[in-house]
């Protein structure tokens, strides 16, 4: 008698979905004509609509411990949004080539996506997995939109990006961002980071920076500012850590 051929490690969670939808005929029929998508090793899901109605089914993983109906819920409604964040995503990349500034713009068009009164339910799972079924009436749903694309927008998403890699220590990648933004109205906020990054190695254009082009009463980024203030203290600038901190202490 032959082996069962095993199931390959990234088909794992739909091979879970699959039985779990196999198990009741409503979603048999519901979701007939659908292939269920791998995102992860620990999560498959399944979308399908009518003229009025969408649906998905989600299998993950609980967490130990956890009955899983809150990460089932949040998990099914990512894939409820789904369809349209991937025709928007697809639409965004097409029209920029800077790949962190279309994840900017992807991430923002997703946040701004809503979904209401959507029905949810945990299906009983095995091996450790657990499904998560819901719909939603499609007036119920507002999809991602496509955001506007010019050059303001493209400067705000490339702060953005600029400021994430400052928090996570790329200095080299970071400054060439924000000197990037000169003739943008983000500068006002972007060169405050120039300053702080160019204070440890090029104080003197640092110092120029500082006093010719930097308009604290104009900067509207309370992350610019504070690490503004932090970068003038280091360096003993303490009339402009005053100054700053003042402002920033004003705005919050």
């Amino acid at each position: 008698m032959l082996a069962a051929k095993p199931v390959p490690a990234a088909n794992v969670a739909e091979a879970a979905l699959l039985r779990a939808i196999q198990a009741d005929s409503n979603l048999s029929t519901m979701f007939s004509k659908s292939s269920p998508q791998t995102i992860s090793e620990a999560r498959a899901e399944v979308v399908t609509e009518n003229a009025s109605n969408r649906y998905a089914a989600v299998a993950f993983r609980p967490v130990r411990g956890d009955s899983g109906a809150s990460t089932g819920r949040m998990f099914c409604h990512a894939a409820l949004l789904r369809p349209d964040a991937v025709q928007i995503t697809e639409r965004i990349v097409n029209r920029i080539d800077d790949r962190l500034v279309a994840e900017e713009f992807i991430r923002r068009s997703t946040a701004s996506a809503t979904i209401r009164r959507v029905q949810d339910k945990l299906v009983a799972g095995d091996d450790g997995w657990a499904t998560a079924v819901c719909e939603v009436v499609l007036t119920d749903l507002s999809a991602p939109q496509m955001p506007v694309i010019n050059a303001e927008t493209m400067a705000s998403a490339s702060y953005d990006v600029a400021k994430a890699q400052f928090k996570a220590g790329r200095r080299d990648e970071t400054l060439e961002r924000f000197r990037q933004l000169r003739t943008s109205t983000a500068y006002v906020n972007a060169v405050l980071y120039v300053v702080v990054l160019l204070s440890p190695t090029n104080p003197d254009l640092a110092a120029a920076l500082r006093t010719q082009v930097v308009d604290l009463d104009k900067v509207t980024d309370m992350d610019a500012l504070a690490a503004y203030a932090d970068a003038m203290a280091s360096i003993g600038e303490v009339d402009a850590e005053n100054r700053a901190r003042q402002l920033f202490e004003g705005r919050r």
